[in-house]
């Protein structure tokens, strides 16, 4: 039985209640109406209660329809909340291309600069490996036209004459070779840096 039905029943015998006692019953058996201000009051009293009871009804009708209200709005709630999870995926799924490429940039732009360094010690090095061999060739030139000098004087008839001069050229050979052994060890230490 529902509430509605329930409440019907109980009206149904409040007023078969309530006829019974608007009438008076004699010793005679005869049926005489009673104060007319005490039927006011309970017809009134009824009246009360049929409106409330209507009140009642009408009560649960919004309850019902409150509550169906209620499961519509949390079905739509659900339904926003799992768009708003679908457009953040999307959003984060948007950003992480974004930032992948932006860090290939970055990563590409480091590895350039890198490169650029290592070509300028590069350069940097073959140059200065160039002007340590400028010395040691001006010396190597310097020794071979010595050498072209002192082979030509020895068969000149005039070498005899020099004979004194080429224990000074001893000495000459001796510095020239003090001269390549520097020479050689700066090209190590800049072969190293």
């Amino acid at each position: 039985m529902t509430e509605f039905q329930l409440s019907e029943a109980i009206e149904a015998s409040q007023e078969q209640s309530s006829e019974s006692s608007y009438k008076v019953i004699h010793d005679d058996g005869s049926v005489e109406p009673k104060n007319h201000e005490i039927y006011q009051c309970i017809s009134e009293s009824n009246q009360i209660h049929d409106n409330s009871t209507d009140g009642i009804k009408q009560l649960i009708i919004l309850n019902a329809e409150l509550e169906t209200d209620v499961e519509v709005l949390k079905g739509g709630i659900w339904t926003i909340n799992e768009q708003l999870k679908k457009l953040l995926v999307d959003r984060d799924l948007s950003e992480k291309p974004c930032e992948f490429s932006q860090r290939g940039e970055d990563k590409f732009e480091r590895t350039l600069e890198q490169k650029c360094n290592l070509e300028e010690q590069k350069d940097t090095a073959e140059k200065r490996q160039r002007q340590a061999v400028l010395p040691e060739n001006e010396s190597n030139h310097r020794l071979v036209e010595w050498q072209e000098k002192s082979t030509q004087i020895e068969n000149s008839p005039a070498a005899v004459c020099l004979k004194p001069k080429l224990i000074d050229n001893d000495a000459l050979f001796r510095g020239n070779a003090k001269l390549l052994q520097t020479n050689q060890r700066l090209q190590i230490k800049v072969m190293k840096r």
